[in-house]
């Protein structure tokens, strides 16, 4: 089992179920080492090129090169919890910017519990 920091951006199959067709996509891993070790999983955000749409609260991610994508693309706060075994492996991480930018927007659609009174 491999433990990955958040912010590392992985490859997932797509459709997220064994099937014979399915397409490897990038994903960026939210967990904290911890939630993985104990359940052996993942939580991860969406990483797409959406050409076609746009969410509220995309953000663009200016180094992708660095994070080892292909082209342009941002992450997009569709989240799920997928089983380690389905993890391909690492492609790069995110940069400290774009980490910093990933973090203020969850933090935009999932505030703190402390100021939720």
């Amino acid at each position: 089992m491999t433990i990955y920091e958040p912010g590392t951006v992985v490859d997932v199959p797509f459709p997220f179920i064994e099937k014979e067709r399915s397409k490897t996509r990038p994903a960026l891993v939210l967990s904290a080492p911890t939630f993985q070790n104990a359940c052996s999983a993942c939580v991860l955000a969406m990483i797409t090129s959406a050409e076609r749409s746009a969410w509220p609260n995309d953000v663009t991610l200016a180094d992708w090169h660095g994070a080892g994508l292909r082209k342009p693309s941002l992450v997009r706060w569709r989240i799920f919890t997928l089983d380690d075994a389905f993890i391909h492996g690492a492609r790069g991480a995110l940069s400290p910017v774009d980490w910093s930018r990933v973090r203020s927007a969850f933090e935009g659609i999932f505030p703190s519990t402390r100021s939720a009174h």
